[in-house]
């Protein structure tokens, strides 16, 4: 028995996958056009973030150069959150222009840590949404930046100073521009004993951390050149005080000891051509220097000794003079404008007769922002030096 074959005519079957293709033509379109304009808010969301970020940084910077006062002091000084403000939105708008702020915030959650936050938002116009009732895509991005007393520091000259000499001049909380040419001895100026023990014989120069126990000349000169590569760290004492404090700062320098918180003396020759050279580059530039407590210094035997670091703090370079006027630098630019070399030079047994003008000044250094015991304001750790970091 033959079964018949049944044919469906040509022209039907034609019509059915037109009208599938016209269908998934349009689900395709409506798909494109999504990607596209969901890709465009994606790119607005991103440049969003990086503005938010680099808003908070600038604006966080403002504070860390600020005069240098508590932490609530900053908070509430109007006109400075008025010029970092400002500072945040310009720095927002050449990041991702049509931006809006919908917050600028700056805190103290505890003595140690301000923090700037800033959220802002931007509407992306959809190019096809509008097919699906969409006409813009919104986004919302913000960022947190801390500002600390610096904890950690790259780039630090291989100088220690110590904390008796810098109390001298603290009067001026602020340090603010006008402030007069400090004059440090090496050895120090005051109190034999604190910082003036006659027997140092090194002039708290100092070995990097990466280069303990080169005694070379050339070495001392390409630090002073370019600082230290590895990172300086202070002695984080917490909320210890007095005797305690002193306690665990002397600590920090027995053996075996880290050579970024504890830092070897370095006894050699200042009288080289090649430390001129390198302390002249220096001249009318802002460095930062190790600070010790005179009364923690561990000595190791003879005129070796070890630095337990409290704190960093930012000077402008003015002037050097060892040994004798041969070895000498000096400049009056700028803000060290009135710099001298003191006239006469001290005279007497044991008196000083080599010294760095040092101007004392606000600093941003960079290196880890973890908040330490210092508050802002002290006058036993915070020196100006700040670190400023995103956190969110």
């Amino acid at each position: 028995m033959r079964v018949p074959l049944t044919r469906r005519s040509r022209g039907h079957d034609e019509g059915a996958v037109a009208v599938l293709t016209a269908l998934l033509a349009v689900v395709l379109l409506v798909i494109s056009a999504f990607a596209v304009d969901f890709g465009l808010a994606y790119t607005n969301k991103r440049e969003l973030s990086i503005a938010a970020d680099a808003a908070v940084l600038a604006a966080g910077s403002d504070y860390a150069l600020a005069p240098r006062r508590t932490c609530s002091g900053l908070v509430n000084d109007s006109a400075l959150f008025a010029t970092s403000e400002a500072t945040a939105d310009g720095i927002a708008a050449r990041n991702r222009s049509g931006s809006t702020r919908l917050a600028y915030e700056v805190s103290c959650p505890d003595s140690r840590t301000l923090t700037v936050r800033y959220q802002h938002t931007r509407a992306t116009d959809t190019t096809f949404g509008a097919v699906a009732g969409i006409d813009q895509v919104n986004a919302t991005r913000e960022a947190t930046s801390a500002v600390t007393i610096a904890t950690e520091g790259l780039g630090i000259r291989p100088y220690a100073i110590c904390l008796a000499d810098l109390q001298l001049y603290l009067g001026d909380l602020a340090l603010t521009a006008n402030v007069p040419i400090r004059t440090f001895y090496f050895p120090s100026a005051t109190a034999s004993g604190i910082c003036g023990d006659p027997n140092q014989g090194n002039w708290y120069t100092i070995d990097c951390p990466e280069d303990v126990g080169s005694n070379s000349s050339a070495v001392l000169a390409e630090n002073t050149r370019n600082g230290c590569s590895d990172p300086i760290n202070i002695v984080d004492v917490g909320t210890a005080t007095g005797t305690a404090a002193q306690t665990i700062l002397r600590n920090a320098c027995l053996d075996p000891y880290d050579p970024h918180e504890c830092l070897a003396a370095n006894p050699g020759n200042l009288t080289a051509g090649v430390l001129d050279t390198a302390w002249d580059s220096l001249l009318g530039k802002t460095i930062a220097v190790p600070v010790f407590d005179g009364a923690t210094v561990y000595k190791v035997g003879g005129n070796n000794r070890r630095y337990p670091v409290k704190a960093i703090v930012g000077v402008e370079v003015c002037g050097y003079r060892w040994t004798n006027n041969s070895h000498r630098g000096l400049t009056t630019a700028g803000t060290c404008s009135g710099a001298a070399h003191p006239s006469p030079p001290p005279s007497g047994p044991g008196a000083p007769k080599d010294w760095l003008l040092l101007r004392l000044t606000r600093i941003q250094v960079t290196g880890a922002s973890t908040p330490g015991g210092c508050t802002f304001g002290s006058s036993e750790c915070d020196f100006g030096a700040r670190t400023v970091s995103l956190v969110k």
